[in-house]
């Protein structure tokens, strides 16, 4: 039987857009900050890959004049869609967009993460928003949207279910109820299963590719999900397309069976 390497878990489009940026931050000169994966990227990289992609790579910084020159000397040009914005890259070899945003990353939730030399490449590092961070925004849209059952509720149960498997290192539940207690006004609060009754480890977090991929293939046995994430959604030509309907890809790989009712689906509830 087939095991799959690290890399399997994600596209290789992918992978190697995270080894190019993680080339082009260690170029910065000394005291620039390296840039920052967020957004769906983020989403993509601690669900192995299991959630829609996207060819959009959300990157934060405080540096942009800095940083572009180092992506386009790792082959990013301006992006044809957009031709008149200085923030999209694109890279032509594997068809990623890199879309930079001018804003400051939380440097105490960021998670450093090894992109290994599988593939005949050398290693290089890239910096991911916390999955805490993912967690809170998440929760935040499903306030903003009216609450209920919906895809929204389905990926913060992913997430939370991987934070704590430690795709992302050791999980931080009392830093996640600070955030959900700031972005939400205190609406939302941690379910006690996961409230925090210690104090969270502020040790820098980091971890790789490979330690990632090995914790994502065990929740996936558990949950009795493909181990491979081709074979997840076999036959689709991956395109944008694919993130228009979460809630269909969630049913069809069985992960809709999490939900039940909302205040079962996602661990934390309305505090009213």
């Amino acid at each position: 039987m087939h095991e799959p390497d690290a890399s399997d878990f994600w596209r290789k489009d992918f992978v190697a857009a995270l080894r190019l940026i993680g080339s082009a931050a260690a170029r910065l000169s000394y005291g620039v900050p390296e840039p920052v994966l967020g957004g769906q990227a983020a989403i993509e990289l601690y669900s192995g890959g299991l959630w829609p992609p996207t060819r959009q790579i959300e990157l934060l910084t405080m540096d942009a004049s800095r940083l572009r020159p180092e992506l386009m000397e790792m082959g990013f040009r301006p992006d044809e869609c957009s031709p008149s914005d200085a923030h999209n890259l694109w890279h032509p070899n594997i068809d990623r967009c890199v879309s930079i945003a001018v804003r400051p990353p939380l440097d105490t939730n960021v998670v450093a993460v090894e992109i290994g030399s599988f593939g005949g490449h050398d290693p290089t590092t890239i910096r991911v928003v916390g999955i805490e961070e993912l967690i809170a925004d998440q929760i935040s849209a499903w306030l903003r949207k009216g609450g209920g059952r919906s895809e929204i509720t389905t990926l913060v149960q992913v997430l939370v279910e991987l934070g704590r498997a430690g795709v992302a290192g050791p999980f931080r539940p009392a830093y996640l109820q600070r955030r959900l207690a700031q972005q939400t006004g205190g609406e939302v609060v941690l379910e006690s299963s996961l409230a925090p009754h210690s104090l969270d480890d502020p040790a820098p977090r980091m971890t790789s590719l490979s330690s990632i991929g090995c914790l994502v293939r065990r929740w996936r046995a558990k949950r009795s999900l493909p181990a491979e994430a081709a074979d997840l959604f076999p036959g689709e030509s991956r395109t944008d397309q694919e993130s228009a309907d979460i809630r269909n890809r969630s049913e069809m790989v069985g992960i809709d069976c999490l939900a039940v009712r909302t205040a079962q689906i996602i661990p934390f509830r309305p505090h009213r």
